[in-house]
């Protein structure tokens, strides 16, 4: 917007012209051609293989890895059923959520509801010494943009080649003025106040914000280019649970539900990831995995399981975060007086994104992942 050279605004209007003639064309093309891409979208059970051990290198029998995921899941919906008897004595698990989803901010106080976690968060992050906040820039909380309203929130953060300290946004996606009341109560029912700051721990404070300026500091250009789907996305999980484990909170069991309930959310990504697309559930079966297993209503849990057809990767929330959890209990024994949570999250962040397997090299030699 301060660019006042005027052949460089013409050359910026052309490309921007060509871009935006051939996205169109690509929307056409599509269209045109989606009778043809309407076959089957499981990847079959080699090629799931293949996708874990290239691009995440987890090389590791299915079976395995589908029954670590089963596992975790029956943990933690163990963990959630227990919790929620005591809390909300009398009343089925699938209830809970919907109570706690009363409990969240006005139509018009959402993103400054958002807004009001930062500061707490932070201050517990710094306070508790979890991990080193590199200085860089500040985090604007906004209406997500028009555009990218397919999610709940997301952080928006400067590249890591960035010089300057541009803000970071994090986006939180309000109501549509011309949805109907009922509409406008179920999505605002998503962002009720104990979710609202698991939330914010994902995405910014000590998640993905911090994270992604550690990575600004990554030792080489590469390391800063190429970033690992379960590790940024198993780290902030991770710090979900994290944060509450070291006291956030202070033991109120709404948080503990709310981040429980995140978990058991990731946990049905990873078991109808893996059974869509290498033991042929389908995508009915996996709407009623998410509706009985992590408490959702219908369309929500058909959009999350739809969601796994085109993007099988998204076990690795649960995945990543099931790794670093054992990557920090085996760095805890092996550095014994030397361990600190905020000693190993440096170190891991310190080392870019890189796919976990690689991180536990660097930090203690080969091993096991899960």
């Amino acid at each position: 917007r301060d660019l006042v050279d005027q052949a460089t605004l013409t050359r910026v209007a052309e490309a921007a012209g060509r871009a935006a003639a051939s996205t169109r064309g690509l929307r056409d093309w599509l269209k045109a051609s989606q009778a043809d891409a309407m076959g089957e979208f499981a990847l079959g059970r080699r090629r799931y293989e293949r996708m874990l051990a290239t691009g995440e290198m987890i090389d590791m029998p299915l079976d395995r890895v589908l029954a670590i995921g089963e596992a975790n899941l029956e943990r933690d919906s163990e963990a959630f059923r227990e919790l929620a008897s005591r809390t909300f004595p009398g009343v089925h698990p699938s209830e809970v959520m919907a109570i706690l989803g009363r409990d969240h901010p006005p139509t018009e106080s959402l993103v400054s509801a958002a807004a009001s976690t930062l500061a707490e968060i932070r201050q517990f992050v710094e306070e508790r010494a979890l991990v080193s906040i590199p200085i860089d820039g500040d985090v604007r909380v906004e209406p997500t943009p028009r555009y990218l309203r397919w999610a709940f929130a997301m952080m928006s953060t400067p590249g890591p080649f960035e010089r300057a300290p541009l803000p970071a946004f994090y986006y939180v996606t309000p109501v549509e003025p011309e949805w109907t009341a009922a509409q406008k109560e179920e999505w605002l029912s998503k962002f009720d106040y104990y979710t609202l700051r698991a939330v914010t721990i994902h995405e910014v404070y000590p998640g993905h914000q911090v994270q992604l300026l550690w990575l600004k500091q990554a030792p080489s250009d590469v390391l800063k280019t190429f970033a690992s789907y379960a590790y940024v996305e198993g780290w902030a999980h991770y710090c979900e649970q994290m944060m509450l484990d070291e006291g956030y909170g202070e033991g109120d069991p709404r948080l503990r539900l709310a981040q429980l309930a995140e978990a058991l959310l990731r946990d049905c990504r990873y078991v109808a990831s893996i059974r869509m697309h290498a033991y042929g559930m389908g995508v009915d079966e996996a709407t009623r995995l998410f509706v009985e297993r992590a408490h959702m209503a219908e369309l929500p849990a058909r959009k999350e399981a739809l969601r796994g057809t085109f993007d099988p990767g998204y076990l690795y929330y649960t995945l990543g975060k099931l790794a670093i959890l054992r990557l920090r209990d085996d760095c805890r024994t092996a550095w014994g007086s030397g361990f600190s949570l905020r000693r190993f999250h440096d170190r891991l962040l310190g080392l870019g994104a890189p796919p976990l397997p690689l991180a536990r090299d660097a930090l203690l030699g080969p091993g096991p992942t899960l």
